[in-house]
């Protein structure tokens, strides 16, 4: 069978030994604006490329055990089958709190300051505690990171030819070999740092 194509694809994911995924082929996407909204409304579409697992469907065992669609929302893993869902809504103008969406496993929307797991003290296990700074660990004279400083890029005089180098030494090896195309062409000598006067400056590069 020939593995290449998005229908052979969903061929050999339909075929394979892992019953835990479907694939359906579609010869053609709708990319309409009636289905896709601006890209302003939309919240962190490149999330879907990292995700290996994920549905946009969810269960509310509270409520009843049917599944919800809720437009917009995704649960995902990272990592199939490991741990709970995490949580995203695409759509820009809501707020979605991604923590108590984890904690219930289901979509739950609210202002940042009425998350009541915000203010709770992380979940660490026996005998970690959170450590403060000390402020007087600082002794005796600081070192300075230097930043490394920038190279100043030469370009070649001779146009259009776009090509740079960050020495004078790698600039006249270029300017060499663009004199020897510049000789070749017209006959004449070529001044290093310095623009042919030949006239064929097209040629150059």
């Amino acid at each position: 069978m020939e593995r290449i194509g998005a229908k052979s694809y969903a061929a050999m994911v339909n075929t394979s030994n892992d019953a835990n995924s479907i694939a359906t082929y579609f010869p053609f996407i709708n990319l309409s604006d009636n289905v896709f909204p601006p890209k302003k409304e939309i919240r962190n579409c490149k999330l879907v490329r990292k995700v290996c697992e994920s549905h946009y469907w969810y269960v509310n065992p509270a409520q009843d055990e049917l599944e919800h669609f809720v437009e917009g929302v995704m649960r995902y893993r990272f990592v199939s089958g490991d741990g709970p869902f995490e949580w995203h809504d695409f759509i820009a103008a809501r707020n979605l709190c991604t923590t108590c969406s984890r904690m219930n496993q289901v979509p739950v929307w609210h202002t940042p300051a009425e998350c009541i797991y915000a203010a709770m003290p992380p979940n660490l296990p026996p005998g970690y505690e959170t450590l403060v700074p000390d402020p007087n660990r600082r002794q005796g004279p600081q070192k300075r990171q230097e930043k490394p400083r920038k190279q100043n890029r030469i370009f070649c005089p001779a146009r259009p030819c776009a090509a740079y180098a960050y020495s004078a030494k790698k600039m006249n090896a270029h300017l060499r070999k663009v004199a020897i195309v510049c000789l070749k062409l017209c006959e004449t000598t070529f001044v290093l740092l310095g623009p042919c006067k030949c006239g064929r400056r097209s040629s150059h590069g």
